[in-house]
């Protein structure tokens, strides 16, 4: 009951004190956050800051309008035509939770930074390339609570920079930058005909108040950046990427078809190496008394021993097949290095 009464108590002082106004601010290990600490209009031109209240060492002050001031990972930007300043951490983690203060050093704002994981890919951080002319798209994954809350991309040029949300973006071809949400799971972020200007960190976050529900039109929001993206963009477009493939290709397949020539070139083997290998090769021809005929020829493999020589047999025959019996075999020996045969076949006409 005692410990009801003090929490009570505390929402109480944080909603209706002049001088101090409390609100929450979710973060992710790994992640960013961005949110705001309004001021009245005769506070415009005095100091702003952001501390921790532990030590009141860490954190940025400021007396600069319009223009971001950096301290490490700490970000601050003071707008004094809308009489808020603007806090960005980065690169966030677990030591970085606790009370915290904002405003100036009359009247300021207790801000409680939690930072936990509020989704599986939250805090993660990814490098994308691409190449000049080219579309790309990249995802951005979030818990279930926030499928109605609205989604942000923003880009990292040294300070945030608002590029676009879900409530903004359509599917126009004439749009660069398109960001789609499921409201299941995840958000994509398309970015078309990419320059060299595009190149870059971007942030995929989801607009929030200090619970799950979406933010109302007078809650304090603050926005939990889940997704940091590297994006390179080479320096070669992507007609040039494709040319220089496409003739790559063709020098590959030149080169293919000349070495298969060159192969089958020395494949065939001349006469003059036929006469070199360990088997004697006879050439034969026969000769038919039909004139509607043409010369056979055949080419016989003969056993022979390495030393010897060609040996060359001539036949010939008439059509008619009754007188096969009849046949005169002369061989000569004359000559040094071959043997000749001569087969003389005589057919006696029917």
């Amino acid at each position: 009951m005692m410990a009801t009464i003090i929490i009570f108590t505390i929402i109480t002082l944080c909603l209706i004190s002049d001088q101090v106004l409390c609100f929450r601010v979710t973060g992710c290990t790994g992640g960013s956050v961005m949110f705001k600490c309004p001021y009245k209009s005769n506070d415009q031109h005095k100091e702003k800051y952001f501390y921790r209240n532990r030590d009141c060492t860490t954190g940025i002050s400021t007396e600069t309008q319009h223009r971001w001031v950096h301290d490490g990972r700490f970000s601050l930007y003071d707008d004094e035509n809308s009489r808020f300043f603007t806090v960005f951490i980065r690169n966030l983690s677990r030591e970085d939770k606790g009370k915290y203060t904002c405003g100036k050093k009359q009247k300021s704002q207790n801000v409680t930074l939690m930072v936990n994981r509020t989704s599986s890919s939250c805090g993660t951080s990814v490098l994308q390339t691409a190449n000049k002319g080219q579309t790309i798209t990249f995802h951005c994954e979030y818990n279930h609570p926030f499928q109605t809350h609205t989604k942000v991309l923003y880009r990292v040029n040294g300070a945030p920079v608002h590029v676009l949300n879900s409530s903004q973006s359509s599917q126009s071809s004439e749009k660069k930058f398109i960001l789609s949400d499921s409201h299941k799971d995840h958000f994509n972020v398309t970015i078309r005909d990419i320059s060299a200007a595009d190149d870059g960190v971007y942030l995929c976050g989801v607009e929030r108040d200090g619970s799950d529900k979406p933010p109302s039109d007078t809650s304090k929001t603050h926005i939990t950046f889940i997704k940091e993206i590297h994006l390179n963009v080479s320096g070669f477009p992507v007609t040039a990427v494709v040319s220089v493939g496409l003739v790559l290709l063709a020098v590959c397949l030149v080169l293919m078809l000349l070495k298969v020539k060159y192969r089958r070139k020395h494949d065939v083997i001349s006469p003059d190496r036929r006469e070199t290998g360990d088997h004697e090769t006879a050439q034969e021809e026969i000769q038919v008394s039909d004139p509607e005929s043409t010369p056979l020829y055949s080419t016989v493999q003969l056993l022979t021993i390495p030393s010897d020589e060609l040996l060359y047999a001539a036949v010939s025959f008439q059509k008619h097949e009754e007188s096969l019996s009849d046949v005169t075999v002369r061989f000569s020996e004359e000559g040094i290095h071959s043997d000749y045969a001569s087969v003389n076949h005589s057919i006696t006409p029917n």
